[in-house]
């Protein structure tokens, strides 16, 4: 706070213009909004899927590693891509 950092907890960007964002509290609904120059978003990681689902339609030979099997860390994935390309 003695930087000027304003935390608001319990509320959601419900809008965001470019240049301004509207927030809205989860508590009761009410919205306001505020002037901001960049917006930051601290979201769950996701699986990314799509494409590995597409091409095991092809019936190629298809093998996954990395965030198309689970959300994770760089050096996993490499990791993984490297033990799959020692065995195959």
């Amino acid at each position: 706070k003695q930087l000027g950092v304003d935390m608001r907890c319990e509320s959601a960007v419900a809008e965001w213009r470019g240049d301004a964002a509207v927030i809205r509290d989860l508590r009761d609904g009410a919205e306001e909004t505020l002037a901001f120059d960049s917006l930051v978003l601290a979201t769950p990681n996701v699986a990314e899927t799509a494409l590995a689902e597409e091409l095991a339609e092809s019936g190629l030979e298809l093998h996954s590693v990395g965030d198309c099997v689970a959300p994770r860390r760089a050096h996993n994935a490499i990791y993984e891509g490297r033990k799959l390309g020692l065995e195959i």
